[in-house]
């Protein structure tokens, strides 16, 4: 027999064993491996759509935990990508600077309108470029101004932050304007009594004044 053939056949013999008996073995790593890879980049999307729908579902309520809480993942979940990320330390910026009060109002308010709707322009960029890394396809407008935000929760967020606002200072020491109401007779009686004092300082009129001297009367 030839030698070579005989040790031939014994390797291909060997590595037919081996692959009988790791082949299974391997393909369950390889397909363990895939599942955990799938199931990686599954978990990676699921929060990463968390983000996108706590953004989409609260742009209307910028104040709001959820709104704010999805913001604060963006570092996180979609570490790597960049142009979102970027994107949204742009936006961390333009919300740090925001205008403070002034006492000429009416510039206050023109200030303050102009940070509002550039804050709504980084909002529509970052959920535009959020919605693209997701696979969908938004309408620029849509983004911007399709969210429903009832006049009434504006209302309400105004109402408890001047509250806020007034008991800060109440604390701090200050006062509270208090207004009562009180019947138009007392208020005409009010005036004329201001009125007559007023006349009298200025010596238009004079306080007449009695002084009873009968040491009887008490």
């Amino acid at each position: 027999m030839d030698t070579a053939y005989f040790w031939s056949n014994v390797i291909l013999a060997i590595i037919t064993i081996v692959a009988i008996i790791l082949g299974p073995l391997l393909a369950v790593k390889i397909q363990r491996a895939g599942d955990e890879r799938r199931a990686k980049e599954n978990d990676a999307k699921q929060r990463k759509m968390y983000v996108f729908r706590a953004l989409m579902a609260n742009r209307g309520a910028m104040l709001s935990p959820q709104y704010v809480e999805a913001l604060n993942l963006i570092d996180i979940d979609f570490y790597g990508n960049t142009a979102i990320t970027n994107k949204w330390k742009e936006m961390l910026d333009h919300l740090a600077s925001a205008p403070k009060k002034e006492e000429n109002e009416e510039q206050f308010n023109v200030k303050l309108d102009r940070w509002i709707e550039r804050t709504g322009e980084h909002q529509s960029d970052l959920l535009e470029l959020i919605a693209i890394d997701l696979g969908y396809s938004y309408d620029k407008v849509l983004l911007k101004k399709g969210g429903y935000a009832p006049v009434a929760h504006a209302m309400n967020e105004q109402e408890q932050t001047t509250l806020r606002q007034a008991l800060i200072r109440l604390f701090e020491g200050g006062t509270l304007p208090v207004t009562l109401p009180m019947p138009d007779e007392v208020l005409k009686d009010q005036e004329a009594i201001r009125r007559y004092l007023a006349q009298i300082a200025n010596g238009e009129k004079h306080l007449n004044v009695h002084v009873n001297t009968d040491p009887n009367l008490t």
